[in-house]
């Protein structure tokens, strides 16, 4: 307690050194925090963007708004014994989620 307050009376101030280098810690401290910003901003904009085409598609999907092919879908028993092949409307685009409806005839 005795040396804590001696330290707070004492006149003697820092030297050039110690300020030179609490100065060059108090620097790179900041470029490193700078950089963890921009990083994360950057981290979250392209986590947006995707989640943002995600919703797109998916409610593209479920909407079933245009279909952009037909084909058939073949369904199999767990022992591969009966085949269906049912005609579908496709609905999304190549990469894309999609959504599947049966034909009308």
């Amino acid at each position: 307690m005795k040396k804590i307050a001696r330290k707070l009376r004492s006149r003697r101030g820092e030297t050039l050194t110690e300020m030179l280098v609490s100065i060059v810690i108090l620097g790179l401290s900041i470029a490193m925090m700078a950089t963890m910003i921009i990083t994360s901003t950057k981290i979250t904009e392209r986590s947006t963007a995707k989640d943002r085409e995600y919703q797109d598609q998916l409610s593209a999907a479920e909407a079933q708004e245009t279909s952009s092919a037909t084909g058939n879908v073949t369904i199999e028993d767990s022992l591969g014994v009966k085949k269906v092949d049912i005609q579908v409307d496709i609905f999304g685009e190549e990469g894309e989620l999609k959504s599947y409806k049966i034909s009308e005839p």
